[in-house]
C-alpha cells in the first residue's frame, strides 16, 4: 500500500484470486458449504466487487429457490458494472475511479485537460475489457461447482431486485441513475460519549487544539517504509502545541507527551469534540463521510483503491489538503498542517457541505421474499438539519 498503486490491469489477478479460493472452499469444505446454500433466505445482499462466491450463491438461490438479492457498490460504481447497466457515465469526464494519488492541492480533476480525459478515457476502456471479458471468460470458471455453467455479468444484473449504492450522492462528479438504483451514504452518524480517557486528553486547557491521525484498519504501518514512519513520528512530536492522537497499528516508536498512540479510536465522537482542529487520514469512503458530517478540515494521504478517487474530490469542494505518499517527508507534513487556507477555513462551505450530505436519512423497509423488485423505500427528514 505504501510503494504501489491499484490500477485497472490489477483487477483480473484479485479476480483469479477470488476465483482460486472460492473453487478451494467448495472443494475443502463441501458439508459446510451446502448447509450455508440450503438455507432458506427471504434476501441476499451482496458485494458488486471481487465476491466469487457470493455470485455463484445468489444465481444458485434464484435458480432453484428465486430469492431476490439485491447488489451493492460499497464505494461508486465501477465504470464496467455502469456499462452492463447502461447507465452511460462519461468516462472521459469523470476521473477514473482508480486513479494515481494527487501530487499536490492543484492536483485536482479537470476535464478540460485533455490528457486527463484520455487517462479516464483509457482506463476505463481498459477496466470494461479486464471484467466484462476477461474476468467474465476466465477467472469465474469455479462457479461450475454451484452448477452454474455459463454466467454472465448481464444475467446476474438482469435478475437483480435492486442496486444500493454506498457513496456521496449528493454532491460530487456528475453520475447517472435508474429506477432500480438507490443510494444509501447521505446521512450522518450521531456521536455518543467519549471515555474519560480521550476527554481529559483532548481537553487539556494548554492544548491549542486536537489533531486526530487514522488510515483506518487495512493500512497496515508494520509495513510502511522507514522514511514513512520518520515523516509522521518527526513531524507528531514538533506539534507539541497540540494534543495529537495517532490511531497507529505498527510497533510503538517513542513519542512527547502530547501524543497518544493507540491501536483504535472512536473516530466519531473524537471528530465532533470542540477541540478538534484537523484530521489527517487515507481518504477512504467512511472517513470522508465523517469529516464531511464533523466540519472537520482534512489532510489527505490516499492510500490504494478508489481513496485518490475521494480525495479528487474533496481537494475539487475546497475542503480538503492532500500529502503524496510517494514524496512525504516531515516538512510535508508541517507544511499542510500550518497552512493558511486550513486555519482561515471556509466554513460555510462546509457547512452546506454538511446540510447536502445529510438532508435525509434513508429507511429501507422489505418484506419477507418480495415478488419483485424492492417493496418500500420512505425517507424521512433528519430532525438535526433544523438547527
Amino acid at each position: 500500500m505504501f510503494t504501489k498503486v491499484y490500477r485497472s490491469y490489477n483487477m483480473p489477478f484479485v479476480y483469479a484470486l477470488n476465483n482460486d479460493m472460492t473453487r478451494k472452499f467448495l472443494l475443502d469444505f463441501p458439508e459446510q458449504i451446502v448447509q450455508v446454500l440450503n438455507e432458506k433466505w427471504d434476501l441476499i445482499i451482496i458485494d458488486e466487487l471481487f465476491g466469487v462466491h457470493s455470485f455463484g450463491f445468489v444465481m444458485m438461490n434464484k435458480i432453484h429457490e428465486n430469492t431476490p438479492y439485491i447488489v451493492m457498490s460499497t464505494t461508486t460504481m465501477l465504470p464496467s458494472t455502469s456499462a452492463v447497466l447502461s447507465l452511460g457515465t462519461s468516462i472521459s469526464a469523470n476521473p477514473y475511479i482508480l486513479p494515481m494519488p494527487p501530487k499536490d492541492d492543484e492536483d485536482m480533476h479537470n476535464p478540460r485537460d485533455f490528457l486527463q480525459r484520455l487517462s479516464n478515457g483509457v482506463e476505463s476502456l481498459l477496466e470494461n475489457f479486464f471484467i466484462n471479458f476477461v474476468v467474465e471468460n476466465f477467472y469465474l470458471d469455479s462457479l461450475q461447482l454451484f452448477g452454474i455453467r455459463d454466467f454472465t455479468w448481464h444475467q446476474m444484473y438482469k435478475e437483480k431486485s435492486g442496486f444500493l449504492v454506498d457513496y456521496l450522492d449528493k454532491m460530487g462528479f456528475p453520475k447517472t441513475s435508474s429506477t432500480d438504483l438507490f443510494s444509501t451514504c447521505s446521512h450522518c452518524v450521531s456521536p455518543k460519549n467519549l471515555s474519560r480517557e480521550y476527554e481529559e486528553f483532548m481537553n487539556d486547557p494548554k492544548s491549542n487544539g486536537t489533531i486526530y491521525i487514522a488510515f483506518g484498519t487495512n493500512v497496515l504501518w508494520e509495513h510502511a517504509p522507514e522514511p514513512v514512519l520518520d515523516a509522521f513520528f518527526d513531524a507528531v512530536n514538533e506539534l507539541d502545541d497540540y494534543k495529537v492522537i495517532f490511531s497507529f497499528n505498527g510497533k510503538p516508536r517513542p513519542v512527547k507527551q502530547h501524543v497518544m498512540l493507540t491501536k483504535w479510536a472512536p473516530q466519531v465522537e473524537i471528530l465532533t469534540h470542540p477541540t478538534m482542529k484537523m484530521f489527517v487520514s487515507h481518504g477512504g469512503l467512511k472517513s470522508v463521510k465523517e469529516a464531511l458530517c464533523s466540519k472537520v478540515p482534512v489532510i489527505f494521504m490516499p492510500m490504494f483503491a478508489e481513496q485518490a478517487f475521494n480525495v479528487k474530490l474533496m481537494l475539487q469542494m475546497g475542503v480538503a489538503s492532500v500529502i503524496n505518499k510517494f514524496t512525504i517527508t516531515k516538512e510535508k507534513i508541517l507544511q499542510a498542517v500550518h497552512k493558511d487556507f486550513l486555519h482561515k477555513l471556509d466554513t460555510e462551505r462546509l457547512r452546506r457541505s454538511r446540510v447536502e450530505f445529510s438532508i435525509v436519512n434513508p429507511i429501507w423497509i422489505f418484506r419477507a421474499s418480495p415478488p419483485s423488485g424492492i417493496p418500500e423505500i420512505r425517507f424521512r427528514a433528519d430532525p438535526k438539519m433544523s438547527s
